[in-house]
């Protein structure tokens, strides 16, 4: 600022001189302190635009942080008006996992030979049946087979599934 005064007294002071003596040299010097006042001028500006420039686009970062902040704004208000139901939910969740941990209590325990019997029983039924029907239907075959070819008689085979069959 205090540059800018100073070329603003050059320019008034050689102005004065160029016009009372009319001498070309004070004309030089009040031109180039002109020129040098509409550096400055245009500098000033081009500062003012870039400021102007960086404060939009610290607006519009604003704006859309404000967005961001807002729609948290109204996350923690719904948070906030359901505090008491989620603490109970939690509560009630806490509770329920106690009674299930802690076998003591009378509750239900989780205990896991109870999955492995049944999946032991499960796995013998799942082995066990098909070799059962297996021996039903073909054993009595095979001892008709054994029979007829000792006898040449036709025999009635009885098959525990599928009922009395002729051989």
């Amino acid at each position: 600022m205090a540059d800018f005064e100073q070329l603003l007294t050059q320019y008034k002071s050689n102005y004065v001189q160029f016009l009372s003596t009319g001498n070309p040299a004070y004309k030089t010097a009040y031109q180039n302190a002109q020129e040098a006042i509409d550096n400055a001028i245009l500098a000033r500006q081009k500062e003012v635009e870039d400021q102007k420039h960086d404060m939009k686009r610290f607006a519009d970062s604003y704006q859309e942080g404000n967005s961001e902040l807002s729609d948290i704004y109204d996350s923690a208000t719904g948070l906030f008006k359901n505090a008491q139901q989620i603490e109970d939910t939690y509560q009630a969740a806490k509770q329920r996992y106690k009674q299930v941990a802690s076998p003591e209590s009378g509750g239900p325990a989780l205990d896991v030979a109870n999955g492995y019997a049944f999946l032991l029983r499960f796995g013998l039924v799942l082995i066990l049946l098909p070799l059962l029907f297996f021996i039903g239907y073909w054993s009595p075959q095979i001892r008709a087979a054994v029979s007829t070819s000792v006898s040449a008689a036709p025999s009635v085979m009885a098959s525990p599934v599928l009922g009395p069959m002729r051989a």
